[in-house]
């Protein structure tokens, strides 16, 4: 079994810990020998090193990263191949818990806490977009809460892995589907179902609209058994309203997630910058959001720096197709 544990990478990262993994890559902590800097490292699983398109993957991941350039965006610092053949990422070591995780713990998000979170998201999709970068694979596994230079609450976006960088090409149920389809099921806009090639910054804004409704109605729009059942139903039943599920959701903000998630993209928001415009209006004004924990057990989970680079695809095999609650963080600052 392959342990990088102990082991020193490209001459400077000393591998101390593994802090988890998915279903292709592991992520371990690592500390820089000589300045003492504390790193993430994602390293391909040994068996999938001898396929390109896996580690492929890991290169669109870092110039995504290196494209982007923003604070809402993970840092990726270096990229390189282990004398085994297998590339590894050197990240940002992000202390702090996943939108899925507080989903899991809470289910729901009161409103103004949700659509300052979504506006957080929003500020990065902008600079992704506009640096010619589609996410591709938005869900609340890829979004982490962390704290800010001024200890204020961060929304980070990670896993740019099957993202789309300009005009390059197209490189179970919880996890990234790959192959012609690519993304998750459960937030996948419609032209991302039907295989298109041309896929634009309006998939993320409707996988945005997704994560927004489930913040505040506490499950998915569109659930199955298997994700063939899930992308015949967003290809083929009208998203729901999130007020009919909740009518203390204003029609207002509900208008906002069915623009977002009109099954025809030139319905939808033409960017993240519109999106965002139009959800300020029904944020509240002064807005305080509590960092993640509001009771002691949640603090001590912060405390424990759950890291949730960590995250990638561990849910493979998660309830959501079993009808079991779907995983769910506390939000950050309104914009």
């Amino acid at each position: 079994m392959f342990d990088p544990v102990g082991r020193l990478i490209a001459g400077k990262y000393r591998v101390t810990q593994r802090l988890g993994g998915g279903g292709v890559a592991d992520v371990y902590e690592a500390v820089h020998e000589e300045i003492g800097q504390r790193f993430a490292i994602k390293i391909l699983k040994p068996e999938f090193a001898a396929f390109p398109e896996v580690a492929e993957r890991f290169l669109v991941e870092a110039r995504a990263a290196a494209a982007v350039r923003h604070p809402g965006v993970v840092k990726i610092f270096d990229f390189g191949r282990l004398d085994e053949g297998m590339p590894y990422l050197v990240m940002e070591l992000l202390d702090g818990e996943s939108l899925a995780d507080l989903l899991e713990r809470k289910r729901r998000l009161p409103q103004e806490q949700a659509i300052a979170l979504c506006l957080h998201v929003l500020d990065a999709l902008e600079a992704a977009h506009r640096a010619g970068v589609v996410h591709r694979d938005l869900k609340p596994e890829n979004v982490v809460l962390v704290r800010g230079p001024g200890g204020e609450p961060w929304a980070k976006l990670i896993d740019f892995g099957i993202a789309l960088l300009g005009r390059i090409g197209p490189a179970a149920i919880r996890q990234t589907v790959q192959g012609t389809v690519m993304g998750t099921p459960f937030y996948m806009a419609p032209e991302q179902a039907r295989g298109a090639l041309d896929i634009d910054g309006r998939a993320d804004l409707y996988a945005l609209g997704v994560m927004l409704f489930e913040m505040l109605v506490g499950k998915l729009p569109f659930t199955g058994r298997t994700p063939a059942e899930v992308l015949t139903r967003v290809l083929t039943e009208p998203f729901p309203s999130a007020r009919a599920a909740d009518d203390s959701i204003p029609a207002a903000l509900d208008d906002v997630i069915l623009r977002a998630t009109a099954r025809k993209r030139e319905q939808r928001f033409a960017s993240a910058a519109e999106f965002a415009e139009a959800l300020r209006p029904l944020r509240p004004e002064m807005v305080a959001v509590e960092f993640v924990a509001d009771d002691e057990a949640g603090r001590d989970a912060e405390g424990t720096a759950v890291r949730r680079l960590a995250e990638l695809a561990r849910r493979s095999e998660s309830g959501r197709a079993s009808g079991m609650t779907p995983p769910r963080l506390s939000a950050p600052p309104p914009l």
